[in-house]
């Protein structure tokens, strides 16, 4: 949703051109307790505060599914519920200067390709 959409397609489709079976929307069936061991959840939100999102990533930890989250929350619940939260810079709900550039989704692209290089490179 929002500003992450684009950043979430992206990581969809870098998934499946490596191989992946990827999509950057949230069916729950798919985090139903039956696909734990072949699926793991992604999610991206600067605020970590988005209820449907918290829903998603409750139901996905009740079932055992691996999470990773990138946030700027790491008091949120979907930083909480995450097996591997990553936090990414600060995010503060009272400042929302639009002149100031926002790094957040630049480095989540990066880290990111960071992390799909480490898991490609250990696997040749």
């Amino acid at each position: 949703m929002g500003f992450s959409a684009p950043i979430a397609d992206y990581i969809s489709q870098r998934l499946t051109l490596n191989g992946f079976c990827a999509m950057s929307v949230v069916h729950m069936e798919m985090l139903d307790v039956s696909f734990q061991d072949s699926t793991f959840l992604i999610v991206i939100s600067n605020s970590g505060i988005t209820t449907r999102l918290e829903e998603v990533v409750k139901t996905a930890k009740n079932n055992h599914i691996d999470i990773i989250t990138f946030t700027g929350n790491e008091k949120s619940k979907i930083s909480q519920y995450a097996t591997l939260p990553i936090i990414i810079g600060h995010y503060n709900p009272f400042y929302h200067d639009n002149l100031v550039p926002n790094a957040f989704f630049g480095q989540v692209l990066i880290i990111f390709e960071s992390l799909l290089y480490s898991f490609l490179s250990s696997k040749k």
